[in-house]
């Protein structure tokens, strides 16, 4: 899996490497809370390289807080 994540990056221009592309994705981190009796998740920040990557698979980041039921997994 890791050469094809490299693979496909080096095809769109993005060239690091497989031990770089995995801390960028590792850098992308949720955080659970609860107020109000409702459980929400804050997004953190990420390196940048993480949220290009993401894009990159055409997966849609979570928004900054979102509230649980409105996650789908």
């Amino acid at each position: 899996m890791e050469r094809s994540l490299e693979i496909k990056a080096k095809k769109n221009g993005i060239d690091a490497s497989p031990q770089k592309l995995k801390e960028s994705l590792k850098s992308l981190q949720v955080m659970g809370f609860s107020t109000n009796h409702k459980d929400y998740f804050l997004k953190t920040r990420g390196d940048p390289l993480g949220n290009r990557l993401v894009r990159l698979f055409r997966i849609k980041p979570p928004n900054n807080v979102t509230e649980q039921s409105e996650l789908v997994l």
